[in-house]
Formats: C-alpha cells, sequence, structure tokens
C-alpha cells in the first residue's frame, strides 16, 4: 500500500485526492505475502515432535540498535501464570481485555500466559533457518513477532534479514492462539501507520487470519489448522467482537473506509462472502 507521510513519526497521508482514486482497485498483496508467513507455521501443526519442551537454552541479552532502539518495549519483568492457575486467560473477558488494551499491554499478557520463547525465531542473522525447536504448534500455537508493529513481514527470510536481528530474537517473539494472533494485527493495523517503505502495518495479517477464521466458523474444517482452531471453537462471539472492532476502526478512517467494506471482513479463502459473518458487522 504506497502512500506519503508528513514525517516520519507522522502516518498522515499527503496526496488524498491521488490516494483514494488508487484505493479504488483493492490490492491484496500484502495479504497474500502474509500467506506464506502463516503456511510455514501451520504446516507445523501435524508435526509429530515438538521440541519446545526439552529445549532449553539461555536467553540472550537483548541489542537495539540505532533508531529502532527508542520503540522496543522492556517485557523482561513479565513472569509465567502458574500452571495449576484457574484459566483466567480465557473467555469473553480476556479477549476484550486484548481488545480493548494497548498492543503492549496485550503482548505482556500472553507473555504471562504462554511463557516465553526459549530460542530466537532463525538460527543466526542470516535469517535463513527457522528454530523449530521453539514452535508449539502442538499445542495449536502460533509465534508472533512483537516488532511487526514497526515492519512486515518478519517470518520471511528475504524481508527479515533486511531489519535488525534484535526483531528475531527470543524476547521479541510471543506465543498465542489464533483469535489472539488475529487481536494483535488488529491492534498494530488500527493505528494505520505505514513503515518506510510505505506499507500498512498490521494489515495483510487481518486479511488473512480473518479469512482463515471466517472458514472455520463457516464450517470448513482444516486439516493444517485442526488444533488452532480447536482452542478458539468457543470463541465465535469473542472473534466478532474484534472483528467489529477492527471494521469500526476502518469505516471512520477518511482514506481506508473507501477501501475496504463488510464485504472484505467477511470472505472466506476463496473469496466468497460468508453472509452470516456479515450480518454480524
Amino acid at each position: 500500500i504506497k502512500g506519503k507521510k508528513t514525517s516520519s513519526n507522522d502516518s498522515s497521508f499527503e496526496g488524498k485526492e491521488d490516494l483514494d482514486k488508487k484505493y479504488t482497485e483493492k490490492n491484496f498483496s500484502d495479504e497474500s505475502d502474509e500467506k506464506d508467513d502463516f503456511s510455514a507455521e501451520t504446516n507445523d501443526v501435524d508435526s509429530e515432535k515438538d521440541y519446545h519442551a526439552d529445549y532449553q537454552t539461555d536467553f540472550r541479552k537483548k541489542t537495539n540498535t540505532e533508531k529502532y532502539e527508542k520503540y522496543e518495549t522492556d517485557y523482561s519483568s513479565i513472569k509465567t501464570v502458574p500452571a495449576d492457575e484457574p484459566l483466567y486467560y480465557s473467555g469473553k473477558d480476556h479477549y476484550s481485555k486484548l481488545l480493548n488494551g494497548s498492543y503492549d499491554d496485550a503482548v505482556a499478557v500472553l507473555l504471562t500466559k504462554y511463557g516465553k520463547a526459549y530460542g530466537d525465531y532463525f538460527l543466526s542473522d542470516s535469517c535463513i533457518s527457522k528454530n523449530k525447536r521453539i514452535v508449539r504448534s502442538s499445542e495449536g500455537l502460533y509465534i508472533h513477532h512483537i516488532d511487526e508493529d514497526k515492519a512486515i513481514k518478519l517470518s520471511d527470510s528475504k524481508l527479515a534479514v533486511k531489519y535488525p536481528f534484535s526483531y528475531q530474537k527470543a524476547d521479541r517473539l510471543v506465543y498465542c492462539n489464533l483469535l489472539e494472533h488475529f487481536i494483535l494485527h488488529v491492534k498494530i493495523a488500527e493505528t494505520f501507520r505505514l513503515t518506510e517503505s510505505n506499507e500498512l502495518l498490521g494489515m495483510g495479517g487481518v486479511n488473512y487470519i480473518s479469512r482463515q477464521i471466517n472458514d472455520f466458523y463457516d464450517g470448513y474444517k482444516s486439516q493444517t489448522l485442526i488444533r488452532a482452531t480447536k482452542l478458539i471453537a468457543n470463541d465465535f462471539d469473542s472473534y466478532i467482537e474484534a472483528l467489529r472492532y477492527i471494521y469500526g476502526k476502518v469505516s471512520s478512517h477518511p482514506v481506508f473506509s473507501k477501501w475496504y467494506s463488510k464485504d472484505d471482513f467477511s470472505l472466506g479463502w476463496d473469496g466468497r462472502v460468508i453472509k452470516f459473518i456479515r450480518d454480524r458487522l
């Protein structure tokens, strides 16, 4: 998504008339790019071996560089919820808390719920080989890059190598279920911020994950997502709340309200509008 920012800290647009004209033709390139990211993790769901439990490694000290340092949030004080604690981190109240708080608050809650990653996302700063020892797909969980509020597709080798390797460090990763993953991208997308290369943050993930979840609640059972969708089987109302939330943000935006409609948030992966989802928005 192309646009021009007035400054490095300002997400407002210039040339609105030109952008409005451009946005009449929808371009889901960001969404299709996200497909590769999520496929890499969802394909691991059926893996017979999950290395997470027996992989113990020391956390390396976070190293931030240059202009990126001021954006980092320190989550080092987060403690993991005891295994025998009641399921406080589930249900409507849990998802509403994530949705109505800040992005940083949501990350902190999920770090408390699931614990920290035991290793970096890639095995080296070449960002070629992913660290399968930190995967928890057998539990139906995804790995989310916390710094995707600053850069897109950090799980993509070709793009990840362009950014500081600190984005791939263990302390910049957070586990989440499918709906929590959707909400994290909603919290990023609602800011309507652009990257330095004028790409909209978060919305690619919103588009992609919503189609997965819409299909699931419409009755489609994906074999690669069977563990992931099982975790949110009873959370339809919370999903609709999150979908309404981001649609409300978009529909009130002076530019993006002309680009996204209810239909766009109600699509299945085959491009079909799922009517009962749309009727809830």
